[in-house]
């Protein structure tokens, strides 16, 4: 009797998991949805969501023996502590702001990264299997919606009174469909296509297969689209991680030829998974243009009114001259900040606090000069590095950066030990991970930044983490 009602209580708190899983990323889907962002349809899902989490942490807190074995917990634990104190010592800079991003990291390490150390193989790999199926749906919606809005024609600005300005529909030579930002929905669209590409690969059906292939095209006709170097860059980290992790896998035990054809082979799929939305963008103008041209010259033999000119996608506003786009001033300012104090390069500004400090201490840095960087204010510097040096000074980064290491150590080690029966698994969640930490260095993804992105990073480090430290991976 008592072992069922332990198996009931455990069935709970799964499906508490799961629900929780659900809830929080239907919020991001709609914080990141032009349509609902500011609207009251965030705060209804945020409430539950934040419940369900604390919750949560409270059960594994009073139940820690079952989770206190993941390893590198008590790094998250000091993570949590260094933005804690960051707060604390800054808090007249966005004092509120500060508190959220601490709720977000507690969420992000204690619910999403932490998992029961009893956990086997095969539920780590269904816990899997939902949270990339959820992720997928949510996306999709999101990108056919960005279809839907471009091929209506539908546009619109909306001007915020914090001087934040986004876009829907197509506007500045960019698709900007339904996403607030235009990067982080590239970034997302580019892993829904690799999600999808790996359940094509699982499930056997024909209908889901097709449904599936015109998912793919469409995830990468927006990162083509929206001209996002951040969404090919994803995309081609996670083709060429996913290229390298197989096939290393493969020629483990062969000669070193091989294993150096297998690196050669995976750097092919890299640079082609970044040219590929390149192409469909050069395509699509192309066609445009003639398709435009071709009713133009009908127009004018039957003395039609012309046609309307199509919306080619062009960067008019993009910086030839620059190849980082003006990151490099941005990170520059970020420099200037933290060295500005003793205090700032010890224990950072806060990131909510970053442009208080700036307006306070250093008026004319690049991120507030509007004549400079010409967009306005610039709240984050683009690299979650710099984000957290900037934000939590040396303290939290060297906190951070101690995790990361550990990390990958554990990756390297355990990856050669990974069984035939989870290694897809295994090499899709390690390619999503490299993918997001490589793109976070040109688009704030993982830390400060709450999206759908930071929900599967920190999702799937704790799976891949957890998979790799039991049954074979021991």
């Amino acid at each position: 009797m008592e072992k069922l009602k332990c198996l009931q209580n455990n069935n709970r708190i799964q499906l508490a998991e799961k629900g929780f899983f659900f809830l929080f990323t239907l919020y991001a889907a709609l914080s990141s949805c032009g349509f609902t962002f500011g609207t009251l349809a965030i705060t209804v899902v945020m409430w539950p969501s934040f419940l369900l989490g604390v919750f949560l942490i409270a059960y594994r807190a009073l139940h820690y023996q079952n989770y206190i074995s993941t390893p590198f917990f008590f790094f998250t634990v000091a993570m949590l502590v260094s933005i804690a104190i960051s707060t604390l010592l800054n808090y007249q800079y966005s004092f509120k702001s500060n508190v959220i991003f601490c709720v977000y990291w507690a969420l992000y390490f204690l619910v999403l990264y932490i998992t029961e150390k009893d956990a086997s193989v095969e539920k780590i790999k269904k816990d899997f299997h939902f949270i990339a199926a959820v992720f997928t749906v949510f996306i999709s919606l999101l990108v056919l919606a960005s279809f839907a809005v471009f091929f209506i024609g539908y546009g619109k600005t909306v001007a915020l009174e914090e001087g934040f300005t986004y876009y829907i529909g197509f506007a500045i030579g960019r698709l900007w469909g339904v996403f607030v930002n235009l990067n982080r929905g590239a970034v997302s669209a580019a892993i829904a296509a690799f999600l999808l590409l790996y359940f094509c690969k699982t499930k056997k059906k024909v209908g889901f297969r097709i449904l599936a292939g015109i998912m793919v095209f469409l995830d990468l006709m927006f990162i083509a689209l929206s001209d996002s170097r951040s969404g090919a860059i994803c995309f081609a980290v996670l083709a060429g991680a996913f290229a390298f992790l197989t096939l290393s896998a493969r020629f483990r035990d062969q000669k070193i030829g091989k294993r150096l054809l297998a690196i050669l082979l995976a750097m092919v799929v890299m640079v082609t998974g970044y040219l590929l939305p390149r192409i469909m963008k050069k395509l699509y103008n192309q066609t445009a243009k003639i398709i435009y041209q071709i009713a133009l010259d009908s127009s004018k033999e039957n003395e039609e009114e012309e046609p309307e000119e199509p919306e080619e996608v062009d960067r008019g506003y993009d910086l030839s001259d620059d190849i980082s786009n003006k990151r490099f001033d941005v990170w520059g300012s970020g420099i200037e900040i933290y060295s500005d104090s003793l205090k700032n390069m010890m224990i950072g500004t806060s990131f909510g606090g970053m442009l208080e400090y700036a307006e306070n201490h250093l008026p004319d840095t690049y991120i507030l000069a509007v004549e400079k960087n010409k967009v306005g204010k610039i709240g984050t510097m683009d690299n979650d590095f710099l984000n957290l040096l900037v934000g939590q000074g040396i303290v939290g980064t060297v906190v951070v950066m101690s995790f990361a290491v550990g990390v990958f150590l554990l990756f390297i080690k355990k990856v050669k030990q990974v069984g035939k029966e989870e290694a897809t698994e295994v090499f899709v969640m390690l390619s999503v991970i490299m993918a997001i930490t490589v793109t976070s260095m040109v688009t704030s993804l993982i830390f400060y930044y709450f999206s759908q992105n930071s929900i599967l990073f920190w999702a799937f480090l704790g799976l891949t983490v957890r998979l790799l430290t039991c049954g074979k991976g021991e």
